[in-house]
């Protein structure tokens, strides 16, 4: 089973990571390691919050095989690439939930994507999927921002026919 872990690293791209894990003798084939993910944030073109922007600054979140865990560990320690945070008393950091790697995700696809206040927008997923509106606020760090929707489109979802039972239903 793979799972997420962070380390706290000054290397600034993937490829970089990864050459010092190849000379302590890392085989990347070997599967071990199946994602490293560094987020870069530029401060100058984006709409952000600076303090934000540090949340993630230095980090790399590392997503490893269970059972090798101990011999990565090992390596990212020998190679100075990074430090583990809250380890354990076998020297094993805690693993971070799938579920906050994907919203660290969503904040950098967020800023990225330079979404503003006002800006005509249309949502892809869940039921409002393939509807459109304006941007009101909103919440990088939570991923989260709120549409303004037609009132036609909200009564169109709102409206929900009553069910009630009726004799005919109860013999």
């Amino acid at each position: 089973m793979y799972k997420w872990y962070a380390i706290q690293s000054s290397v600034s791209s993937k490829d970089a990571f990864m050459a010092e894990l190849k000379k302590g003798g890392y085989n990347p084939k070997s599967g071990d390691l199946k994602e490293v993910l560094i987020f870069e944030f530029k401060k100058d073109n984006l709409d952000i919050d600076e303090k934000e922007d540090s949340l993630l600054e230095g980090y790399v979140l590392i997503r490893v095989n269970d059972k090798k865990l101990v011999e990565i560990v090992k390596l990212i320690k020998s190679r100075r690439v990074g430090e583990f945070f809250n380890v354990n008393q076998k020297g094993l950091p805690p693993s971070i939930p799938d579920s906050q790697v994907k919203a660290f995700r969503k904040k950098v696809l967020l800023k990225k994507s330079r979404i503003s206040v006002g800006q005509a927008v249309r949502v892809t997923e869940g039921i409002l999927g393939g509807f459109s509106g304006k941007v009101l606020r909103k919440k990088a760090l939570m991923a989260q921002i709120a549409v303004q929707l037609p009132n036609r489109v909200v009564k169109r979802w709102v409206a929900i026919p009553h069910l009630s039972t009726s004799s005919r239903d109860n013999p």
